[in-house]
């Protein structure tokens, strides 16, 4: 049997490699988010582990997934070269840059039509703030499974960006402003009410942190919840936020929610 994944982890490098030769001044960032895309991959399998290891879902459909997951950032590249950000609100949604790019360049011609939607319907929904009720179990499966296979590795870049002498790199931060004290009070209230918060409400750079804080209220599965606090990236996170009152009681209403074992929010009970 042909390694499927092992064809399109190839014909995703071909992919990348045809948009570095035009990325201009953007190689770096052109590389963070071919490493990125390659590490949701990794978190995706990491998540599925346990449920296609009891026999809980086929084969093929743990493949596919694991596809989603590898090209679910394949509107990046294209964004990156013809705008110069990451900022869709700058530009296009990626995650509709993603399916164009996806259908021109051939790249899911290999596979069955069924298969083909899971991918393409995980791609344009992943960046969404919410998901639609009532999507079918593939797709459903699959968009929960890559949004937080996505949400664990910007975690992991952010945090290498934030936490360095390094002058911060505008595209990765969106041209947030940086103060060290200020935030935005409606993000800040998203996040106290257990809400994900709105990318579009962020102005400052600790808005953003707390919109990565937010993803505690926003992982589908118990093992992105598991692999959340085996890593300490919600510590790591926390120690970057203001010194302020309301943000250390913040702090402390996310360390215990997240160790708490919360009703997810799939429909189905993903028991990994």
């Amino acid at each position: 049997m042909p390694d499927l994944l092992g064809v399109h982890r190839r014909r995703f490098g071909d992919f990348v490699a045809k948009y570095r030769a035009m990325a201009d001044g953007q190689l770096g960032n052109i590389d963070l988010k071919r490493e990125h895309s390659l590490r949701v991959l990794d978190n995706a399998q990491l998540i599925l582990k346990g449920i296609a290891g009891q026999g809980g879902l086929d084969a093929g459909l743990v493949e596919t997934v694991h596809l989603a997951a590898l090209y679910h950032d394949t509107g990046r590249f294209p964004q990156l070269v013809r705008y110069g950000t990451f900022k869709d609100k700058l530009s296009d949604d990626h995650g509709r840059m993603g399916v164009r790019a996806l259908r021109e360049e051939g790249l899911l011609e290999d596979l069955d039509p069924v298969r083909r939607k899971v991918v393409l319907s995980a791609v344009i929904l992943h960046n969404r703030r919410n998901l639609p009720r009532g999507l079918p179990f593939g797709i459903d499966l699959a968009a929960r499974a890559v949004r937080d296979a996505d949400k664990l590795d910007i975690f992991l870049v952010m945090l290498e960006h934030l936490d360095c002498d390094s002058p911060l790199d505008k595209t990765i931060t969106l041209g947030l402003e940086e103060d060290p004290e200020a935030y935005t009070p409606v993000v800040l209230e998203q996040v106290q009410g257990r809400s994900q918060a709105n990318y579009m409400d962020m102005r400052y750079l600790n808005d953003f942190k707390l919109l990565l804080a937010s993803w505690v209220y926003d992982l589908n599965f118990t093992s992105s919840r598991a692999l959340l606090r085996e890593r300490g990236h919600l510590n790591d996170l926390l120690k970057l936020m203001p010194d302020r009152p309301e943000f250390i009681e913040l702090g402390r209403q996310l360390q215990t929610d997240l160790l708490r074992d919360q009703g997810e929010n799939s429909p189905m009970t993903w028991a990994t």
